[in-house]
């Protein structure tokens, strides 16, 4: 039976870098042997990562971590251990991964390969189909070892890993069942136990995972996609001021009858009307003359010679209509004939 408990704690402090540390335990509690303890493996580590990308389907991932273990009691480890690892998105399904890291190993951390130096060599692919994850590792190590290393037996190994995994609930989509095979394939270890031949592994289990995303990429993203759409939002025109020429038209005078720039404008004739023109004359500047429009009843009636200013209008002087008789006299004044 292994318990596995895992934490991390990461911060952003670029677009692309972060900071982060690691806690794990592992412990093993093996059926009942003779031969085999009960270890409890303690970690301790913090890192440095960061993100290249590539382009929207491959990143490149640059990480340091320094961690010191704790494997029993008196016996601590401490490694360096830098890596590299490409991920490749061929399709919403199918991801495709390669590492390479380097586990350099001392009694005190940052004392570089003083024990051993490990390179370790992983490729693998992950597929989803449903509510289903599928995974398929490989990883080949090289376990360099000095004469005072735990254990000093170096060796080469070939570690293959296949799971299977599902959600239990998909109300719960963080507790997964899981069963994952694991052969293991042990060489040029001078037949050490533990070190040498074919081992197989099988595990099963439920795994919980929580967590908490990183939300500085998403904000980074938004921010810039409102920049780009206020930079794109097309602006009214400025309003520049207005400057009048002093040779420029009045408003509302057509150009082609406007002075040339700079001429001498023509005289208005009805500023200062020439005293000699004939009234009504075009240009001339004098009104014709209009007779005056006097009430009707002031008015003298045509061809009588009385100059009588008083009496009333007859109808001769709109139409000098007669009977045979005598002229019809109307004492109706005009204003009101019509």
């Amino acid at each position: 039976f292994r318990a596995l408990p895992n934490i991390t704690l990461g911060y952003n402090i670029l677009p692309h870098t972060s900071v982060y540390a690691n806690y794990f335990v592992i412990k093993d509690v093996f059926a009942v042997n003779n031969i085999l303890t009960t270890p409890t493996t303690q970690s301790v580590s913090g890192g440095l990562r960061h993100e290249i990308p590539i382009n929207n389907r491959t990143n490149i991932q640059l990480d340091y971590q320094i961690r010191e273990l704790w494997q029993a009691a008196g016996l601590r480890q401490a490694d360096m251990i830098p890596a590299i690892t490409a991920t490749h998105v061929f399709n919403p399904r199918l991801i495709g991964f390669a590492n390479i890291q380097l586990q350099m190993r001392s009694r005190n951390i940052f004392q570089g390969p003083t024990r051993e130096i490990d390179p370790f060599y992983t490729i693998g692919l992950l597929y989803r189909w449903k509510q289903w994850t599928f995974t398929a590792t490989d990883t080949f190590v090289s376990n360099y070892r000095q004469s005072d290393a735990i254990p000093n037996q170096g060796n080469l190994a070939m570690i293959a890993d296949f799971e299977a995994a599902r959600p239990i609930s998909k109300k719960l989509p963080g507790v997964v069942a899981f069963v994952r095979a694991e052969p293991i394939w042990n060489w040029e270890s001078n037949s050490r136990p533990g070190l040498s031949g074919f081992d197989f592994r099988l595990f099963s289990g439920i795994r919980v995972s929580v967590s908490k995303p990183s939300y500085y990429a998403e904000f980074n993203k938004l921010r810039q996609q409102i920049q780009f759409n206020e930079n794109n939002t097309p602006r009214p025109p400025r309003k520049l001021p207005t400057t009048t020429s002093p040779n420029a038209p009045a408003p509302g005078t057509d150009p082609a009858t406007a002075p040339a720039p700079g001429a001498t404008p023509a005289p208005d004739p009805t500023v200062n009307p020439d005293p000699n023109a004939i009234p009504g004359t075009p240009g001339s500047g004098v009104p014709p003359l209009v007779p005056p429009i006097l009430p009707p009843n002031t008015m003298n009636t045509p061809g009588d010679g009385s100059g009588d200013t008083t009496g009333p209008i007859t109808d001769a002087s709109v139409a000098p209509e007669t009977t045979a008789s005598a002229p019809i006299i109307s004492a109706t004044p005009v204003s009101n004939a019509f």
